[in-house]
């Protein structure tokens, strides 16, 4: 499982594995946003398609419920 994990990160645009970092390591939507020089909606944004991404290849195991 781990490494279908690698994979679907590695697959993701660049600014969603910045996303994907940084949700590991447990930032904020407003501090991902000013390290990245974004809105809060794109980093929004950003996480919707990363949970979609994450469900669609069957790791529903990585993705929380907010």
């Amino acid at each position: 499982m781990r490494i279908d994990l690698e994979l679907a990160i590695a697959a993701l645009p660049p600014r969603e594995q910045q996303v994907c970092r940084g949700l590991a390591q447990g930032r904020s939507i407003t501090e991902m946003a000013t390290d990245l020089a974004c809105g809060r909606d794109t980093i929004d944004r950003s996480i919707r398609r990363i949970k979609k991404a994450f469900t669609d290849l069957g790791l529903q195991a990585w993705v929380q419920a907010n």
